[in-house]
Formats: C-alpha cells, sequence, structure tokens
C-alpha cells in the first residue's frame, strides 16, 4: 500500500534542507525549528532508529546479489595414497606382485561459478521484500522524527510558559515594591498605618518564593530540552519566543484528510501487509523447479610447475534442475500462517484508522476548549490590570483603602499567570494536534493559517459576487 500525495518523508528532508544553515551555527535564539532540526541531528534514540536505514540497504543489496553469478577462486594441496587398485579383482592379470601404491601430491588451481537460471519467482520477490523492508524503515524513522518532534515542542512552550511567567512574576514583584515604598513614604507624612506597611512587605514576600519555583522549572524544562536536542549539560541554551497567534483550527474534515495522508504509522502497516505478500511469493517459490548452472575451470597437477600447462586443464560443467514437490505439509502450513498475518494486519489498519480518528478529535476538542480559555483569559487578564491602575491611582490619591490596591494586585497577578498558562497550554494541543495529524507543529499552524486565509479570500469573493448579483437584478 502506499500513501497519495506528497509522502513526510520528503517534507521533513525539505524542512531538513531548508534549515541546513541554521543547524551549524545558530545566530542568536533558537527557534522552535531550529531546536526541531538540532534534536533530529543530534538526538542518540532517533540516531538509533536511523541506523535502521543503512541496515536494510544492506539487506537490499544482500538480496540483489542472488540474481548475479557466484565466483570464488579455488585452489588446494592434497597428499594422499590409495590402495583401491589393490583391491580390484583383476589386478593380478595385469600389474605384477612387485607393484606398490605409492604416495602422491596434487596442486589444483581455479575458478568456480554457481548461477541461478530459474527460482520460480523466489530471487525477484526477495529484492523487493527488501525494498519494501527499506520503505517499511523510512516510515519508522518518520514516526520516530514526528514524536521526537512533539516532545521538544512539548518541552519548548512549556518552558517559554516558565519564562513568561518568571518575566510577570517579576513585573508584580517591582509593583509591589514600588506599592511599598509608596506605603513608607506615607506612613513618614502620617497619612499611613504600621498596618498597612505590614501588608504591603507581607504582599511583596509573597512573591518571591512562586519566583523561586518557576525559575526551578526553568532549570528543569532546560536540562530535559538539552537532553532531547542531544547537548552537554554546561552548554547554555537560548531559544526564542513563540510569536504566532493560535489560528482557528480547520474542520475536522479536512484534519483527518490530512492525518490519513501523512500520518507514517499507516504506511508502515500498509507495507507490512505487502511484504507478507512477498514472503508467501518466496516460500510459494520453493514448492516451484529451480535451475542451477554450476561449473569449473583450473588446472591439476603433481608438480606446482606443471600448473600453467593446458595439458593439465580440469573443467566441469553442470545444469541441474531441482524440485521439492512434496514436503509433508511444511510449506502450506508457512503459507496459511502468513495468510492468518494479512488478515491480522489488516484489521489493524481498520483499528489504527479508528484510533486516528479519535486522536484527531480529541486533539481538535482539546485545543478548540484551550484556546476558548486563553481568549477569555486575556479580556480577563486586560479588565485585572485595569483595575489595579485605578485601584493604585485610587489609593495614591487617598480615595481608596490598601486592601483594594492588594486586592488589584493579587487578581492581577493570578490573570496574568492564567493567560500565560492557558496561551502555553493551548501551543502544547496545538503540538498534540499536530502529532495526530501526522505533521510538525509550525508546519500544521503554517497550514492552517494558509486554509483560513483561503477561506477567508473564497468568503470574500462568494460575498462580492452575490453583492452583484444582487444589485445586477
Amino acid at each position: 500500500m502506499r500513501r497519495s500525495g506528497v509522502s513526510l518523508r520528503w517534507i521533513l528532508c525539505g524542512l531538513l534542507l531548508s534549515w541546513a544553515p541554521s543547524a551549524l551555527a545558530v545566530d542568536g535564539p533558537m527557534t522552535l525549528e531550529d531546536l526541531i532540526l538540532r534534536a533530529f541531528e543530534n538526538n542518540p534514540g532517533l540516531a538509533a532508529v536511523e541506523e535502521l536505514r543503512t541496515e536494510v540497504e544492506g539487506g537490499v543489496e544482500e538480496a540483489r546479489a542472488g540474481a548475479y553469478p557466484q565466483l570464488d577462486a579455488v585452489a588446494g594441496w592434497n597428499r594422499s595414497r590409495n590402495p583401491s587398485l589393490l583391491n580390484s579383482p583383476d589386478f593380478a592379470d595385469f600389474v605384477g606382485e612387485g607393484f606398490r601404491p605409492q604416495e602422491q601430491e596434487i596442486y589444483n588451481l581455479g575458478i568456480e561459478l554457481t548461477q541461478t537460471l530459474y527460482s520460480g519467482g523466489k530471487i525477484s520477490a526477495a529484492v523487493d521484500l527488501a525494498e519494501v523492508l527499506a520503505q517499511m524503515a523510512e516510515a519508522n524513522i518518520e514516526t520516530a522524527r514526528l514524536d521526537l518532534a512533539n516532545s521538544v515542542a512539548q518541552v519548548y512552550f512549556s518552558l517559554l510558559g516558565s519564562k513568561d511567567a518568571v518575566a510577570a512574576i517579576e513585573l508584580q514583584e517591582n509593583a509591589r515594591r514600588q506599592n511599598l515604598q509608596t506605603v513608607e513614604n506615607r506612613l513618614e507624612l502620617g497619612e499611613a498605618t504600621r498596618l498597612e506597611q505590614l501588608r504591603a512587605q507581607a504582599a511583596l514576600a509573597e512573591v518571591r518564593p512562586l519566583l523561586e519555583q518557576r525559575r526551578g522549572d526553568i532549570q528543569v524544562l532546560e536540562a530535559q530540552l538539552k537532553a532531547l536536542l542531544g547537548l552537554p549539560r554546561g552548554e547554555p541554551l537560548w531559544v526564542a519566543d513563540f510569536d504566532r497567534d493560535l489560528p482557528s483550527p480547520p474542520s475536522l474534515v479536512a484534519l483527518l484528510d490530512w492525518a490519513r495522508e501523512r500520518r507514517p504509522e499507516l504506511e508502515d502497516l500498509g507495507l507490512q501487509v505487502e511484504s507478507l505478500g512477498l514472503q508467501r511469493t518466496i516460500k510459494a517459490a520453493d514448492g516451484r523447479p529451480q535451475i542451477d548452472l554450476e561449473g569449473r575451470y583450473g588446472h591439476q597437477s603433481r608438480l606446482v610447475e606443471n600448473l600453467d600447462d593446458s595439458l593439465f586443464a580440469d573443467w566441469s560443467l553442470n545444469l541441474g534442475v531441482r524440485w521439492s514437490f512434496f514436503d509433508g505439509g511444511r510449506r502450506r502450513g508457512q503459507l496459511v500462517q502468513l495468510e492468518s498475518r494479512e488478515r491480522q494486519l489488516a484489521l489493524q489498519i481498520l483499528d489504527l484508522k479508528r484510533s486516528i480518528e479519535v486522536e484527531v478529535e480529541e486533539g481538535l476538542t482539546s485545543y478548540r476548549s484551550v484556546r476558548a480559555g486563553w481568549e477569555a483569559s486575556r479580556f480577563s487578564a486586560e479588565a485585572a490590570r485595569e483595575a489595579r491602575r485605578v485601584a493604585s491611582e485610587s489609593y495614591t490619591e487617598g480615595v481608596a483603602l490598601q486592601v483594594d490596591v492588594l486586592d488589584a494586585q493579587d487578581q492581577e497577578a493570578r490573570a496574568e499567570l492564567a493567560e500565560i498558562e492557558a496561551y502555553h497550554r493551548a501551543l502544547a494541543a496545538g503540538a498534540r494536534l499536530a502529532r495526530a495529524v501526522g505533521a510538525v507543529t509550525s508546519d500544521l499552524f503554517d497550514k492552517i493559517s494558509q486554509t483560513n486565509d483561503l477561506s477567508q479570500t473564497n468568503s470574500a469573493v462568494d460575498d462580492t459576487a452575490r453583492r452583484v448579483a444582487k444589485e445586477g437584478s
């Protein structure tokens, strides 16, 4: 079974070619594409899977060798004494009683030829099978790359989320420090109380443990990302922001079409079915006649100096037919097993297709819900920031209580962290949706954006056409 459309293998190859300069020397922070490429080149787990390519290439070469003549250079030395002539019943009639067999030495030098002329299709099927195995290896490599790209994206988005959270908490810390300074200034003027000062100090102190926790998360996530990239722990890691809006996803039907086209697991199972068919061909060929050609040419002589004398030429040519027409049912049993495995794989393909449909639908639902939560959190964070600004100005003017300012600061901090977490959760959900579809995260987002732009363009064209038609009527 072959997948229609463009293979993910070639998409990844194109990505590798387009990212190759940045992989060698990245100037500035590393984008998600840079990180994925670096992981593709340095991750030892992926390298182990990619080594399958070399293994199967050797298997293809081995299978093709069966179609070519096999040539062997042979040489030997033999020393023997054979009394068989003395045991002949007619020995006394032509040899005297003084005859004694002597030891003799024989030298031989030559070339032997073996060539299968007809194998019932076994050799050609073996070559095809090796090539199918090579395609299966590529499908496994694609699967490993998708898994690795998804892992990199998940850690990357979590790292960005923690960094943004640290930045937001630091801003809160600075705002609370300024609030404390304001309270202390008013305390000196007798416009504030000691209780207000203690509250401001406590609010500032509450930020520190949360800040340290987030910084610890950054260290752990950086270590995880370096492990995925195959980088030493001591090497610095500088990552760029993922400055993209969260696009509205296309329909479930479109995503399922992409998944059917791009998921390498489907191709792998289809190739397994094809390989079993070729194995059945090979097994069936064992029950057909096989024709082999064997030949030998060389020199055989008692003396080494006579090995180049044509008088001592020694050659033979043999054409043989071998037919295993009955094996007690062994071959038939093997064919039944292969046919059963084919039916099992057909059921596995059906099950995998259904699992992919569920996975894509779950990924789409998760992305939509988290994206909706992010949109809601943006409005909440904006309102909380405005509320904190108004409370701070009102307190400075003496028309609001300090408790109002502290409450507004708490609400702003929670709202900003919620917005940051919702955004990066949506990115992570997008990465999982990309894996379900069989694409890299950025590739899927680009395709979604292109699809949405095309939909908007088509919608505008339709609106124009309807307006023109209405005006014409």
